[in-house]
């Protein structure tokens, strides 16, 4: 009986290094919470703005010589600042002039391929951001497309 009641009695000093390391941990957490909570907050990726600035009713004739050919398209231009916006409003003619003459100088052959339109779509986002100076337009949509 008396090895069961050795084995049941804890060193006193374990408790109080156990208590200690516990308030230690304790204190620790209040000092340090704000500092953690900022660099929890910095791990997780700021959600951005994404916007949409449409273009409809485009209508242009394809290059094609011996045969007339034309495209009907509406699309949109994203860009991720509503700053931005009013760039985009103030250059919106000068916008669609370089849309129309990039799709004018396709032909049908060309646009009837799957590739065409990625290729399309960075040539319009590369030469509008040229355009403005500066980039602005992230990513080109087409939302219709009818070609005959």
């Amino acid at each position: 009986m008396s090895e069961v009641e050795e084995k049941k009695k804890v060193n006193p000093w374990v408790i109080m290094i156990a208590v200690g390391n516990l308030l230690l941990l304790l204190m620790l957490g209040i000092i340090f919470k704000d500092p953690l909570v900022e660099f929890a907050t910095n791990l997780v990726p700021e959600k951005t703005e994404v916007l949409f600035y449409p273009f409809e009713g485009i209508h242009v004739n394809l290059a094609d010589e011996n045969t007339k050919h034309y495209l009907k398209t509406n699309l949109s231009l994203e860009y991720d600042n509503s700053e931005n916006t009013e760039i985009i409003q103030s250059n919106e003619v000068l916008i669609k002039a370089t849309i129309v003459e990039i799709l004018r100088s396709k032909t049908l052959s060309e646009i009837s391929t799957v590739e065409f339109t990625k290729q399309v779509e960075l040539e319009i986002m590369n030469e509008v951001n040229l355009l403005l100076e500066e980039i602005i337009i992230t990513e080109v949509y087409f939302t219709d497309f009818l070609y005959q």
